[in-house]
């Protein structure tokens, strides 16, 4: 779906459904979301938007990271002895 109205050579985008781009923008920002006008037809904007998201993902990653050096495992089996455990 083209949400610029039209493409680079100004070309309507036909049957797409055609979001202002400040409208989506600010649904973005309520939800939380990133917002990004990209066109698949010519490529505008989709390296930017994916290493955006790449770089987002990232920093997720890092948080969780950081996050699981505080957890503590309960080990819920008690040792019976003998050789099983």
């Amino acid at each position: 779906m083209d949400l610029r109205g039209q493409d680079a050579e100004g070309a309507s985008s036909g049957d797409g459904v055609v979001i202002d781009g400040h409208e989506g923008e600010s649904l973005a920002n309520q939800c939380g979301a990133f917002f990004s006008e990209v066109s698949s037809r010519n490529g505008h904007g989709i390296s930017e938007s994916v290493q955006l998201i790449a770089q987002e993902l990232a920093k997720l990653e890092d948080k969780e990271l950081e996050n699981a050096k505080n957890v503590v495992l309960k080990n819920s089996r008690k040792k019976k002895g003998g050789c099983c455990g």
